[in-house]
């Protein structure tokens, strides 16, 4: 189990599953700059401030999202709310809205689909 858990643990940028985030990490920036949305407003629904600050020193950006996450541990600032129930927000506040890593962990397929269409 120990292997498991070096592999695909958060804190490293030098392991297999940091290696795919780093990845997706890149598409997202090179979406953004192919739209011209180099300063654009982001929310991450599900995001860690961890994550945000591994990928921008490892790419070298300065992105400061928005992040909604149902755990405070995990953000630090940003907005304690589930991905499932954005209401809160009004439209149009941000340019790009997305989402690493969190669908999977919905109980259920209606639950994915709730908060796919939320967002």
């Amino acid at each position: 189990m120990n292997i498991l858990r070096k592999l695909a643990s958060s804190n490293s940028t030098n392991n297999l599953s940091s290696r795919f985030r780093i990845k997706r990490f890149k598409l997202f920036q090179q979406s953004l700059d192919k739209l011209g949305l180099e300063e654009a407003r982001i929310i991450d629904i599900g995001g860690t401030k961890n994550y945000w600050e591994q990928m921008n020193n490892f790419f070298n950006s300065n992105f400061s999202p928005v992040i909604i996450n149902i755990s405070k541990d995990d953000i630090s600032t940003g907005i304690v709310g589930d991905g499932k129930s954005l209401s809160f927000i009004k439209d149009n506040t941000f340019d790009v809205a997305c989402s690493n890593s969190v669908i999977e962990h919905l109980k259920s397929f209606e639950e994915q689909r709730e908060m796919a269409n939320n967002i």
